[in-house]
């Protein structure tokens, strides 16, 4: 099925997330980090980390 095409395509390529560089925060969504800044660290540069990790496990 067209389902299972796609969730091992998935598998093979890198995940991608963003992270908050204030603390551990992540998130798919790189506006997610933005508005977690905005309420958890108001006075700080908004900052959002790019994240990729190539995950091994097959």
């Amino acid at each position: 099925s067209t389902h299972n095409i796609n969730a091992s395509r998935e598998q093979d390529e890198p995940v991608r997330y963003f992270g908050c560089p204030y603390c551990d925060y992540t998130s798919n969504y790189g506006g997610d980090v933005r508005k977690h800044q905005a309420r958890k660290h108001p006075n700080v540069e908004s900052k959002v980390i790019k994240i990729i990790r190539q995950d091994s496990e097959h």
